[in-house]
């Protein structure tokens, strides 16, 4: 049981790393998932996520539903990036306005060394993972030139540009 706790806690922990990564404007709590081994977990968990589930909690197969649902890596995962988001954000606006340059070379090197997880993953390279990588690139690299635009105050607005920020943070 004790080694159930040190897990947790683990999960806990890297759900910190991930809430501190989504602080920071343009860095993803998913590339912290990515980094430390638990973005396909994450990935699953969520895909297994659906409405008669979640009310099955409520009922007497609650426990098996826990376990369908990865609860407890859920559960660890989301206080982690939680507390972090509470305890991190003037922290890091703070590193914001001070040190911009260190914090930034700091995540653009957790982005970076992300790639290099991506390249493990790839057991051979085929002319179509080049092109993709390359195109990967250039959409990239092309959104980085697009100049802001002023937001909208509309509600259809703000609720597909929240969608958005969502499916960011997890990719």
């Amino acid at each position: 049981m004790k080694e159930a706790y040190k897990q947790h806690l683990v999960t806990y922990l890297k759900g910190m790393a991930m809430g501190a990564a989504d602080v920071v404007p343009g860095v993803s709590g998913g590339t912290i998932a990515l980094i430390t081994h638990i973005y396909e977990r994450l990935i699953n968990t969520i895909d297994t996520i659906s409405i008669k589930l979640v009310l099955q909690l409520f009922t007497s197969k609650r426990k098996e539903a826990w376990n369908k649902l990865d609860g407890s890596f859920l559960l660890a995962l989301t206080l982690g990036i939680g507390t972090s988001i509470l305890l991190a954000t003037g922290g890091i606006s703070w590193l914001l306005e001070h040190y911009p340059i260190p914090l930034w070379a700091f995540f653009f090197g957790l982005i970076l060394g992300s790639a290099f997880v991506l390249k493990k993953a790839i057991n051979q390279w085929s002319i179509t993972s080049i092109l993709m990588l390359f195109l990967g690139v250039f959409v990239a690299f092309g959104i980085g030139l697009v100049a802001p635009t002023q937001g909208s105050d509309n509600l259809i607005y703000l609720f597909f540009c929240g969608m958005l920020v969502v499916v960011a943070m997890i990719l």
